[in-house]
């Protein structure tokens, strides 16, 4: 999923920071991002960069905006002594925006735990609400209980645990293909089947998503 960020004035992005509702207002914070460090550690990254030059960790959300969906990812930046704010942080996959979309928000707290991303369908597509469904049982299954304490779920999963866990990754990226591919739910199901989505995967996705919540 090719990702972007958006500008404050992005219409999608003003429903998403309707949803989101921080007291603060959207800025653009330019990156000055240490690719030596670790992807997708934010809260890590920014608390070192405080104990070593001062000031303070500011949390809240960066934006980010593909051609299926906008979201709001929980993300640290680093306020200096002179309140001035930088992006230091590596992000997946090598991205390394010029500068990134930031809402501060009092409410994010970061307790060693991942934290859940706001998510909104900007197309007219449903196929893309079953996506976003998808990603939200991922994350509760991947940080249930006592697995938010590992980053390799593979040290504590059971086979049947691995085996669901699999399947859930395989329906999420079969499904983002076949989105891509200009399908909707009246189309036929991405597995072959001789039904169309609403009748094959999509009928069973809340199945899917009601067993693997009990695991």
């Amino acid at each position: 999923m090719h990702i972007k960020v958006p500008s404050p004035e992005d219409e999608d992005f003003k429903k998403l920071e309707e949803l989101i509702d921080s007291d603060y207002e959207a800025v653009e914070i330019f990156t000055n991002i240490d690719t030596t460090k670790k992807e997708l550690d934010c809260f890590n990254i920014v608390n070192t960069q405080v104990e070593n030059f001062g000031g303070k960790a500011i949390l809240g959300w960066q934006i980010w905006k593909s051609n299926l969906l906008i979201e709001a990812e929980a993300h640290a930046v680093w306020e200096d002594q002179e309140e001035n704010l930088h992006d230091i942080s590596p992000k997946g996959n090598n991205f390394i925006p010029e500068k990134i979309l930031f809402i501060e928000d009092d409410r994010v707290k970061y307790e060693g735990k991942q934290i859940q991303n706001r998510r909104l369908n900007i197309t007219k597509n449903k196929l893309v609400d079953d996506f976003i469904s998808i990603a939200r049982l991922l994350f509760h299954f991947q940080n249930k209980g006592k697995r938010a304490e590992y980053h390799d779920l593979s040290e504590i999963l059971n086979d049947d645990e691995i085996d669901e866990l699999q399947k859930v990754f395989t329906w999420k990226s079969n499904l983002e293909k076949y989105i891509y591919l200009g399908n909707d739910e009246k189309s036929l199901c991405f597995c072959g089947g001789a039904k169309n989505y609403k009748n094959c995967h999509g009928h069973y996705l809340k199945e899917l998503i009601k067993n693997v919540k009990k695991l």
